[in-house]
């Protein structure tokens, strides 16, 4: 099989797509299959040994120039103006990020056309990148994608700001649609990065395959852990306020406190490390506490280790909805913004030493994410419905 996987970029750090293409493009080729990325080189991508990357352009905010948009992207960051900036819909994050912008989406289909016509794949990967299932829509090609609950149009859409998305679709003789989310009903497949209790989608063509990275399954709840992790993202606690709050609530305390951030120079200091990463799989294990932003990925990872999260989402539709779900989860607490206070953080954290139901209820749902088998179950389907044998191409129907 040969597998092309398009993952959606930006500007800003957000880890959770490319993670998972990652992840996919990782196992497809542990099995023998043939892959290539056609991706952004943005600040999330890592190259993979073996795998080619066809072009692709990187989005640049509100669809300005590139080299306005990095500066706009670094004083918005500087000055925290994401923490007041509410996101209504997935739709308004893609044209937030400049995914949707009408001179960048035919450049970014165009460059996906590029990449199907050399690599000749027998399906596409869209890592909730739609400019990837218009392209294969035009190219005639397999495209499955990636789905969350709350980036459905049926959960929160702001179709007034897919005006150019829609012309263009107009304009290509693709299917007549009034929003951008409106594309990703034209995916064969889709692959939902959770289990049904979280997000429970519907349809025949749905498939959850919960946890794509995480591999380490624990063994038992342990009775409190050592170290408390923190990692917040391009999200509404900006880097200077998450070390500061997090060194005032735990500053010379009993446990290690590892805060994972780019926006700050990394140093060690009693017991708090700072870092622009950490290996997960050493850290989660015996951690009592994650706090975090709300992000699919941060949310799984939480779970699949069995770990308490402490969630600030800020005031953004999709990291709000994952926070909820924690929270009715009985496997952690939801801070709003103003709540991310050190005296708050530490009560907590107390809370959950106090409490090994949080533990249990999270590495209950962590293993129910774990069983659904993650990218190697996406390559299973994969397998099944385009392997050697498919049709390589549409029927053009």
């Amino acid at each position: 099989m040969r597998l092309l996987i398009a993952p959606m970029a930006a500007i800003g750090e957000t880890r959770g797509p490319f993670s998972r293409a990652r992840a996919l493009a990782v196992e497809a080729v542990r099995r023998g299959h043939d892959v290539a990325f056609c991706a952004a080189e943005d600040v999330n991508y890592t190259a993979v040994d073996g795998i080619r990357n066809y072009p692709a352009p990187l989005p640049s905010p509100l669809g300005t120039p590139l080299f306005v948009g990095k500066h706009l992207f670094a004083i918005a960051a500087s000055v925290g103006l994401q923490r007041r900036k509410v996101v209504h819909s997935f739709e308004e994050l893609l044209h937030i990020v400049g995914a949707t912008a009408p001179k960048f989406f035919p450049e970014d289909v165009q460059a996906i056309r590029d990449a199907i016509t050399e690599f000749q794949p027998d399906v596409v990967y869209a890592e909730f990148r739609i400019a990837a299932i218009a392209a294969a829509r035009l190219e005639q090609a397999h495209v499955v994608t990636g789905i969350s609950f709350p980036a459905q149009r049926s959960y929160a859409s702001n179709p007034e700001l897919s005006e150019g998305v829609v012309r263009f679709a107009a304009d290509q003789g693709l299917p007549e649609i009034s929003s951008a989310l409106d594309i990703f009903d034209w995916a064969e497949l889709k692959f939902v990065a959770s289990s049904h209790e979280l997000e429970p989608i519907e349809g025949p063509n749905v498939v959850h395959v919960g946890a794509f990275t995480t591999l380490d399954r624990p063994t038992e709840v342990h009775d409190g852990g050592k170290c408390v992790v923190a990692y917040m993202g391009n999200g509404t606690v900006t880097p200077k306020v998450l070390v500061s709050v997090m060194r005032d609530a735990f500053r010379g305390r009993a446990h290690d406190v590892f805060i994972a951030t780019s926006g700050v120079e990394a140093f060690n200091e009693d017991n708090i490390s700072v870092a622009k990463t950490f290996e997960f799989a050493e850290v989660m294990p015996e951690a009592l506490a994650f706090v975090h932003h709300g992000g699919q990925n941060s949310v799984i990872t939480g779970l699949v280790y069995g770990v308490p999260q402490i969630v600030v989402p800020g005031t953004v539709f999709e990291r709000r909805y994952n926070a909820g779900s924690v929270a009715r989860l009985g496997a952690g607490v939801t801070l709003e913004t103003d709540e991310f206070q050190p005296e708050r953080l530490r009560a907590i954290v107390q809370q959950f030493q106090a409490d090994p139901g949080y533990r249990r209820r999270a590495l209950r749902a962590g293993v129910t994410l774990l069983e659904l088998g993650g990218a190697a179950k996406v390559v299973d389907v994969l397998e099944k419905r385009y392997g050697s044998h498919a049709p390589h191409a549409l029927d053009g129907s």
